[in-house]
C-alpha cells in the first residue's frame, strides 16, 4: 500500500500543465469583424477553444520588439502587453495581411493591426 502511494506522488509531480501559446493564424484572419464580449481575453479564449475564465490565466515570456519592428514568430503565437493580448499573423498573405489580430476592448470587433507602435510587444503562453 504504501508502494503504490509511493508510485502516485512520483507519477503526480511529474504531470506538469500543458501551456499552448500557438493558435490557427488563419483562424485568427477569420475572426476579423467578429464581436467579443469580453475584448481580447474573448478573441484568445475563442482560438484556445477554452472557456474565458481559463484563457485569463496567461503568462509572459520574452519580448518581441515595438516600433514595428518585430522579431519572426511563428505565425499564430500568442502575443500582447500588460491587460492585452493578441495573435501574431506575420503578415502572411495566405493569412490576412497584417501583422496582428487584436480586439482593443470589451464588446468590440477583432481587428487587423500592423503594429503597437512604442508598446513593447511580448510573447504570451497559456
Amino acid at each position: 500500500m504504501k508502494l503504490v502511494a509511493i508510485i502516485f506522488a512520483v507519477f503526480a509531480l511529474a504531470i506538469v500543465p500543458s501551456r499552448q501559446d500557438v493558435v490557427s493564424a488563419s483562424d485568427a484572419c477569420n475572426a476579423i469583424g467578429q464581436f467579443y464580449e469580453q475584448g481580447c481575453s474573448g478573441l484568445i479564449s475563442a482560438l484556445l477553444g477554452r472557456s474565458w475564465k481559463q484563457a485569463s490565466a496567461y503568462r509572459r515570456g520574452d519580448a518581441i520588439g515595438s516600433y514595428g519592428r518585430y522579431r519572426a514568430l511563428t505565425p499564430g503565437t500568442i502575443v500582447g502587453f500588460m491587460g492585452h493580448v493578441a495573435v501574431y499573423t506575420g503578415r502572411r498573405r495566405d493569412t490576412c495581411n497584417c501583422m496582428f489580430v487584436d480586439v482593443q476592448g470589451p464588446r468590440k470587433h477583432a481587428r487587423c493591426l500592423q503594429t503597437y507602435g512604442s508598446q513593447a510587444v511580448y510573447e504570451y503562453s497559456y
